[in-house]
C-alpha cells in the first residue's frame, strides 16, 4: 500500500510541474536566467531565486546593474534585487532599432566566384540595456538617452537610435541616419538611408540605394568628406529645419 501512495503523489507532482508550463532559456553572460510561464517572462539569479515573477513581456541581462524590463508596452529599469529603480515610463521600441546589428551572407557558384551578398538585421538581447553607463529609450516616438539614475543625457528628440559602442552611437533624424559621440556632436551627420552596427566597431550603410558592408567609422567619415566636396553638406538643411 505504501508503494503505490508513492506511485501516485510522484505522478501527481509531475502533472502540476508540467502543468506550469515553465521553460528557462540559456543562462545570459551575467549567470542570470529568463524563464517563461504562459508566455510572459521573469528572471532568476545565478542561486536560482527568483527576482523578478514571470509577468513580464521582456527582460533582458544585468548591465550596469540594471535589468530591463517591458510591460504593457512600457519599459521600466529593477536592480539585482527586484527593486524598481527606473519606473516604466518609457515606451516599447516598436522600430526595433535599440540593440539592431546586421550580418552578412554570402552564396558563391561552383568555382568559388560570389554569386549573393544578403544582408540580415537581428537584435542583441545584450545590447539592449545600459550600454557605456547610458541607455536609449523612447518617449512619444522619439528616442533620447538616460543614464542609471534616469537624467536624460542626450535629449529625447530622434527618429531612432541604437545604443552606444565605443563611444558612438546610431541615431536618425527623419528617414536618416547618422551617428554621434557622447556629447550628441555628430560624427557622421544624417545622410545615410540606413546605418547598423556590425562587429569589431564596423558598420552596414546605405547611402543613395548603394550599399557598403563592413566600413569602418574612418571609412565613413571619408566618404562624407568626398559627398560633401560635391554637394553642400546636409546639416544645414537639418539646421534650417531646427529653426
Amino acid at each position: 500500500m505504501q508503494y503505490l501512495i508513492f506511485i501516485v503523489v510522484l505522478l501527481s507532482f509531475s502533472l502540476n510541474a508540467k502543468g506550469q508550463e515553465v521553460e528557462e532559456s540559456p543562462p545570459y553572460p551575467s549567470g542570470f536566467i529568463r524563464f517563461q510561464k504562459n508566455y510572459q517572462h521573469g528572471l532568476l539569479n545565478k542561486d536560482k531565486k527568483v527576482i523578478l515573477r514571470p509577468i513580464y513581456d521582456n527582460v533582458s541581462d544585468v548591465s550596469y546593474g540594471l535589468i530591463r524590463a517591458e510591460r504593457n508596452n512600457k519599459v521600466g529599469f529593477f536592480d539585482t534585487l527586484g527593486t524598481l529603480k527606473i519606473p516604466f515610463e518609457y515606451d516599447v521600441d516598436t522600430l526595433n532599432r535599440i540593440g539592431s546589428y546586421y550580418l552578412q551572407t554570402e552564396e558563391h557558384d561552383s568555382n568559388g566566384q560570389l554569386t549573393k551578398t544578403t544582408i540580415w538585421t537581428a537584435i542583441d538581447d545584450n545590447f539592449v540595456n545600459f550600454q557605456e553607463g547610458r541607455c536609449a529609450v523612447i518617449k512619444n516616438g522619439k528616442y533620447g538617452f538616460i543614464d542609471t539614475n534616469n537624467n536624460i543625457v542626450l535629449p529625447v528628440i530622434y527618429d531612432a537610435a541604437n545604443n552606444y559602442y565605443n563611444g558612438y552611437a546610431v541615431v536618425a533624424l527623419g528617414d536618416k541616419f547618422g551617428i554621434i559621440d557622447t556629447a550628441g556632436n555628430f560624427k557622421i551627420p544624417c545622410i545615410y538611408d540606413l546605418l547598423l552596427r556590425g562587429e569589431y566597431g564596423r558598420f552596414y550603410a546605405s547611402l543613395d540605394r548603394e550599399g557598403f558592408p563592413n566600413i569602418s567609422l574612418d571609412e565613413l567619415v571619408e566618404q562624407v568628406a568626398l559627398r560633401n566636396r560635391a554637394r553642400p553638406p546636409l546639416e544645414f538643411f537639418y539646421e534650417q529645419r531646427r529653426n
